[in-house]
């Protein structure tokens, strides 16, 4: 029994370990996105207990009680598995979150009413799983949280969100084939394992992401600027340069937090109008650069003017200069052309503003 618990669970238990051991002691993160991975992980840990028991009341040639209790947790746990990746995945959504629990909450009460009842499951007199009506409630609650991270990470496409959705479809067809690969091939512990190895590689794609973000704005941080900078060399076409104005006025006169609002604001504005291929970075304290990869000036200068119509929306305003590569390897050179298109438009800006 011993034997059969480590072959099956070692390599599962492994990453539990490294896994709790690093959101013990990683302190990038804000504490509720800890907790979100943490759940996951311990439903986990029970599963595996609650699974191995239960294969040893299954190999008892008559039914227990102890064998019903393990079921009913188990059949529990797994659609909660699926659905703290849900959770982590619209971390961000406040309203109704209580509408992705509904589901979970039915299904556990359809699982213990083999208590009671076989209307979910129950065993023979000779120890023989019987499937009731209600027995695959587990799998389509399964099955409908997995459709929902389908149709979130597509809705998540169309705002660039494009990593972390591929990241979530790669989730959603491990946790298909493994539940698949139990349900018709009696193969044990595939789920836990596959909901163990997908929350650790989706920590660590957070992490990545984490680290690579400035944490006012979301967007990338100067450090990776510069990586992208000399890694996408052969494919940027175009960088251009955002300065919000009158930054120094704003926190001199409303405060550091007013002037942290602006920078968002700019933020937000300027990346909503950013196509495919154009990634924004924060290199300063009111000061944004864009990348722009297998884009032509025609269509950067509609992006600029996008984005001036879009800040004319919001109370602030930005200057913005722009520099084609046009095949220059000096990047630097391009950034400072990019500069000084921007502080022309700054001055232009003023000039207009003093008539």
């Amino acid at each position: 029994m011993f034997q059969q618990f480590i072959y099956a669970n070692y390599v599962t238990c492994l990453t539990i370990l490294f896994m709790i051991v690093f959101l013990c002691t990683n302190t990038t993160f804000e504490r509720k996105v800890t907790k979100l991975f943490m759940w996951p992980i311990l439903f986990t840990i029970i599963l595996i207990i609650v699974d191995s028991i239960e294969s040893w009341t299954a190999s008892l040639s008559y039914p227990t009680d102890l064998r019903v209790w393990m079921s009913a947790i188990g059949y529990t746990l797994r659609p909660l598995c699926i659905l703290c990746v849900l959770e982590i995945y619209v971390r961000d959504r406040k309203r109704k979150q209580w509408l992705l629990e509904l589901p979970a909450l039915i299904n556990a009460v359809v699982a213990f009413s083999a208590l009671f009842s076989n209307v979910a499951f129950s065993y023979s007199a000779d120890n023989e799983f019987v499937r009731g009506p209600l027995g695959f409630t587990a799998y389509l609650v399964c099955g409908l949280y997995l459709l929902e991270l389908v149709i979130v990470s597509a809705m998540y496409l169309k705002k660039k969100n494009y990593y972390e959705s591929l990241i979530v479809f790669a989730i959603v067809a491990a946790a298909v084939l493994a539940l698949i690969l139990e349900v018709a091939f009696d193969f044990e512990g595939m789920v836990n394992a596959t909901i163990v190895v997908s929350v650790t590689f989706y920590y660590m794609f957070f992490h990545t992401q984490t680290v690579k973000r400035d944490h006012l704005t979301r967007a990338l941080n100067r450090r990776y600027f510069y990586m992208d900078l000399e890694k996408k060399r052969d494919f940027i076409t175009a960088i251009i340069s955002v300065d919000l104005n009158n930054l120094k006025q704003i926190n001199d006169t409303k405060g550091h937090s007013a002037g942290d609002e602006a920078i968002c604001t700019v933020a937000k504005c300027v990346d909503e109008c950013l196509p495919r291929d154009c990634l924004l970075y924060r290199v300063g304290g009111d000061e944004f650069v864009i990348l722009c990869a297998k884009r032509e000036r025609k269509e950067l200068e509609k992006v600029i003017l996008n984005i001036k119509k879009r800040m004319e929306e919001t109370k602030y305003s930005c200057a913005i200069g722009m520099a084609m590569v046009n095949g220059r390897r000096d990047m630097d050179a391009v950034c400072a052309d990019a500069d000084k298109a921007m502080y022309q438009d700054k001055l232009l800006m003023k000039r207009e503003q003093g008539k």
